[in-house]
């Protein structure tokens, strides 16, 4: 067993830093959202290496709490801050026995999606929570130049999956932020986008959805809650540090993946926050500890990101993208549905997990969520394939699988 988890933050929570992770929002740069994350080493680039070297340097401090240590073995190998007690279902009633669709955040969000569909006509509730179970993997995209034009509203994109007669029907909406309409879909759905957080980039939105009858009238609305945010990984000292002693090379090689990415973001984010002189004592102290080497590594991901779907009386699900892989533009995506249920593993089957690359499967066999808090936390399991060398260990769950903790880097969550 492993007792000495280490934590890292792919985002710090002082402000000022928030322009390491914000989006780039430049026309026709987005990548798999609403816009893509800044290179999360982009903060080193210009700083000599003896500039570097100063920044990593913060004078101990006794008084600086210790980090949140989640013990649980459920949540192995831990977790950045508690889990929630308290799981937000989205699925009310819900949709099985046993099994709960959940939201990815604590933010008030879903609350308010629920309130304006309960806020709906009498005559429309039914039919409108029937309309909500059908809509699967939301995906919307926001298109803000750089340089504001005016009178030119920020042009959005809305992708999802629509069931009808069991069968899958992918849907595209563009147009304005009031106004998304498709010219393809026979039924007539149209939707408005309202961005609820106060960043410009669109991070958190609130999207509805509306059916229309032939006489153009609404007759059902679903109401979703969008987040695309960095992610806070939590991977095992074990490891983080001694990846080159794992036997399964494709277990060794994603682990040395995870630990380069990490190191390179934290380093990143210490070097930008000394620079800038807005660190905390506490905050560059907890950075200065997680730093694992003062070399970029590779490989790695230059972007790490949760993009997450929640529909009031409907379903939810989620998307872990490690992007970038080495400048390469490769990807390396996790989705799936945001199931939970009393018994671990609450997935009730394998997550899809994609790549764009061989160089970046890894030998990746089979992902599985192992547990949701229902607030944005999740954990993962990695299971690989044996590797040629023959390097298959006895104990399968401990050598060739790696747990990992992802939880969502958003503020107030």
């Amino acid at each position: 067993m492993i007792a000495n988890p280490k934590f890292y933050w792919l985002m710090a929570v002082s402000g000022a830093l928030l322009s390491m992770l914000a989006c780039n929002n430049e026309v026709g740069k987005l990548n798999g959202g609403a816009g893509q994350l800044e290179n999360l080493t982009a903060p080193l680039a210009g700083l000599t290496k003896p500039a570097q070297e100063s920044a990593l340097r913060a004078p101990l401090d006794s008084r600086c709490p210790d980090p949140y240590r989640e013990t649980n073995p459920e949540w192995f190998p831990g977790l950045v801050r508690p889990p929630s007690t308290l799981p937000l279902f989205t699925d009310l009633p819900p949709s099985s026995p046993g099994v709960r669709y959940t939201d990815a955040g604590q933010d008030g969000w879903l609350a308010q999606a629920m309130a304006q569909a309960n806020g709906m006509p009498a005559k429309m509730q039914k039919p409108s929570q029937d309309f909500a179970k059908q809509i699967r993997d939301v995906r919307v995209e926001l298109h803000i130049p750089n340089i504001p034009i005016n009178g030119q509203p920020p042009q959005a994109i809305v992708r999802f999956d629509y069931l009808m007669a069991a069968k899958k029907t992918p849907i595209e909406l563009r147009g304005t932020l009031a106004k998304l309409t498709s010219a393809k879909f026979a039924s007539g759905l149209s939707a408005t986008l309202n961005c609820v957080d106060s960043d410009v980039n669109c991070q958190i939105s609130i999207l509805r959805i509306d059916g229309r009858n032939s006489a153009g009238e609404v007759v059902r609305s679903a109401f979703v809650v969008n987040r695309r945010g960095p992610a806070e990984l939590t991977m095992s000292d074990e490891e983080e540090q001694r990846y080159a002693r794992i036997r399964n090379q494709n277990h060794s090689a994603f682990a040395e993946f995870l630990s380069n990415t990490l190191n390179n973001s934290c380093r990143a984010q210490l070097v930008q926050g000394a620079a800038e002189h807005n660190l905390s004592r506490c905050l560059a102290q907890s950075l200065e500890a997680r730093c694992r080497d003062d070399e970029l590594k590779s490989p790695a991901a230059q972007i790490v990101e949760l993009r997450s779907w929640s529909v009031a009386y409907g379903r939810a699900g989620f998307e872990l993208r490690f992007g970038d892989i080495d400048h390469s533009g490769q990807n390396l995506t996790i989705q799936g549905p945001l199931e939970f249920s009393p018994v671990v593993p609450v997935g009730q089957r394998p997550l899809l997990w994609l790549s764009s690359g061989s160089a970046v499967a890894f030998g990746i066999q089979e992902v599985t969520l192992m547990n949701n808090d229902g607030g944005g936390q999740l954990n993962l399991r990695f299971t690989f394939a044996s590797d040629q060398t023959g390097g298959r260990a006895t104990n399968r769950e401990e050598s060739e699988s790696l747990r990992l903790s992802v939880s969502t880097g958003l503020p107030g969550q």
